[in-house]
């Protein structure tokens, strides 16, 4: 898995496993069968495809949309959360759009 810890000022495409720790101010787009690791923070939105992971544990300032895929969410998302399809498991303590969530 490759690790990321720095800035990155523009979109980027998750075309192999990721782990991210420092900071995105574009969106992310999670391509069929990658897995992201986000401990950071994402300052747009954050779009999983099919059959892709994003495993949430830092910060999203947009949406976190699911196109198919498994996005798990234990992090803050100051958005929304939008299901189009797929698996989305938001853990207790998270919080979405201000709101702590429990179990």
């Amino acid at each position: 898995m490759k690790i990321e810890n720095g800035k990155i000022e523009k979109d980027l495409i998750i075309t192999e496993d990721l782990e991210l720790n420092g900071m995105v101010a574009g969106k992310v787009f999670v391509q069929s069968g990658k897995t992201l690791q986000q401990n950071g923070m994402i300052v747009n939105d954050l779009i999983v495809e099919k059959n892709a992971l994003a495993i949430i544990h830092g910060m999203v300032t947009g949406n976190v949309i699911n196109k198919g895929g498994k996005i798990l969410i234990y992090g803050t998302i100051t958005g929304k959360v939008i299901e189009e399809s797929g698996i989305c498991e938001i853990y207790k303590d998270a919080v979405i759009n201000g709101k702590k969530y429990e179990v």
